[in-house]
């Protein structure tokens, strides 16, 4: 994750979860203090070991400076967790903030002890670990209307004089992709589709492919056109819309020398992202045949529309795909029907 603070002069305004620097002593004619901050972590999983580099591009030193604190409206912490490990240059303190505002989180503040203040065009290198990813630190804060990239630098003692407000650009820092929820097996009928889903989280942009198991650990992809399947016969699947959490899929059934037999066929999702990839659980879409009506599950009515259908001499009635609508397809449906779709 990379954080890059730039700023102007304003009111002393703050939001949570960025960096706020002061000056370890008093402001002299025509100084001015301005910096640029970066928040870099390599781990993609908890715990994020994070790296604080301050740059002080003013004339100014740098000698007190905060992470994860606002001042407006009232005086919070940002860091959802404690942080550990905490690390910094020769001379520099860190005491963990913590208000006492009810539901008040956490906060370093870093500040300069026996004169190692930032000088000007120097930089500062501080460490910390939290199992707060950096998705926490580039989103939304856990108070309602700030967002963490907004922060502000106090000329003077710290929090003693106006400040400079700055807004937080913050790019990169990959999260891999995991699910919260896997896809569910369904039922449909030879000429229908069932509707499958996924949640998933991780660094966006997250990209979604369907797949089918064609043979024991060979898996299909899946898109809006049929995909013919290795069993021929005209068997075919499809997903639509392509690229989404949540898709239709359709599967037209292989041969069988048993007619009525359901059929199985394994579905599964595989969420990508710039950081990994991560397959969810297997579902199962079964072909039922017994479901005549294509309601998604066997009852009576599908004996009811199958009756109405063989009697009226229908070719949705020729069951077993003899060419021709007999006995022997009342025969084959009964026996479909009372099976099920197990």
């Amino acid at each position: 994750m990379r954080c890059l603070i730039r700023g102007q002069i304003g009111p002393a305004v703050v939001g949570a979860a960025a960096i706020m620097a002061a000056l370890g002593g008093a402001r002299t004619a025509g100084a001015s203090i301005t910096a640029t901050a970066e928040v870099t972590t390599s781990q993609t999983s908890a715990p994020f070991n994070y790296t604080v580099t301050v740059h002080n591009t003013g004339d100014t030193p740098i000698g007190t400076f905060w992470f994860a604190w606002t001042l407006t409206p009232r005086e919070y912490n940002f860091l959802p967790t404690s942080p550990t490990g905490l690390s910094q240059p020769a001379g520099w303190i860190a005491p963990i903030t913590h208000g006492v505002t009810p539901g008040d989180k956490y906060g370093v503040e870093w500040y300069n002890a026996s004169g190692s203040a930032i000088a000007p065009g120097g930089t500062g290198v501080f460490q910390f670990t939290s199992p707060d990813s950096p998705q926490t630190l580039m989103g939304p804060s856990w108070f309602p209307g700030f967002n963490v990239t907004h922060s502000v630098v106090y000329i003077g003692s710290p929090l003693g004089d106006s400040g400079y407000a700055f807004d937080a650009t913050v790019t990169g820092g990959q999260i891999c992709p995991s699910f919260s929820a896997h896809p569910a097996s369904a039922i449909a009928c030879p000429t229908g589709s069932a509707p499958f889903s996924v949640t998933a989280g991780g660094s966006p942009p997250l990209a979604y492919a369907w797949q089918v198991q064609t043979s024991p650990g060979v898996w299909q992809g899946l898109g809006n056109d049929p995909f013919p399947l290795p069993c021929g016969g005209g068997a075919f699947a499809y997903a639509t819309p392509i690229n989404s959490a949540a898709a239709t899929i359709g599967i037209r059934p292989c041969p069988s020398a048993t007619p009525g037999a359901p059929q199985h066929v394994q579905v599964r999702c595989v969420v990508t992202n710039g950081c990994n990839s991560a397959t969810s659980n297997e579902a199962t879409y079964t072909i039922c045949p017994a479901d005549f009506n294509c309601s998604g599950a066997v009852s009576v009515q599908d004996l009811f529309d199958f009756l109405a259908a063989w009697f009226a001499n229908s070719a949705s009635a020729d069951f077993n795909h003899s060419s021709a609508v007999s006995v022997q397809d009342l025969f084959d449906f009964l026996a479909a029907w009372f099976a099920g779709c197990s």
